[in-house]
């Protein structure tokens, strides 16, 4: 007998987040990240504990991000809409991680592969009083 496989759905988020409780985005043995952080919560959220998602970029510890990209792809359903979804993940999600944007994306995007630029934006500050 010929089984149809799941269709599988194409993620797209955009973050923004407070670097500094965090060893960078890739996930480190040991250390907490944002991927572990934000991974952790997706495959409990869609129920599929091989859920592995991908970042536009890496960055380094205590590193701040305004317009990080993240995709991943699943056959699980969570029954939201794009908006109920984005809001049930920053609950879930701790305070200096938040999801701006969720959209669904043809098949073959990702969040690496289908950049076409980056840009990066370093500032340094030197004030007494952290902004």
């Amino acid at each position: 007998m010929n089984e149809t496989p799941p269709a599988h759905d194409n993620w797209h988020l955009t973050l923004e987040y407070n670097g500094t409780a965090y060893h960078g985005w890739q996930i480190q043995p040991h250390h907490p990240t944002i991927q572990r952080e934000l991974q952790s919560r997706m495959r409990l959220l869609f129920q599929d504990p091989e859920l592995c998602i991908a970042g536009t970029s890496r960055t380094d510890a205590g590193v701040h991000a305004l317009d990080q990209h993240v995709s991943f792809t699943t056959t699980r359903q969570t029954g939201l809409d794009v908006e109920s979804l984005r809001t049930k993940l920053n609950r879930w999600l701790p305070a200096d991680i938040h999801v701006t944007t969720i959209t669904r994306e043809p098949p073959g995007f990702h969040a690496r592969h289908s950049a076409l630029a980056k840009a990066y934006t370093y500032v340094i500050d030197t004030t007494s009083a952290p902004n």
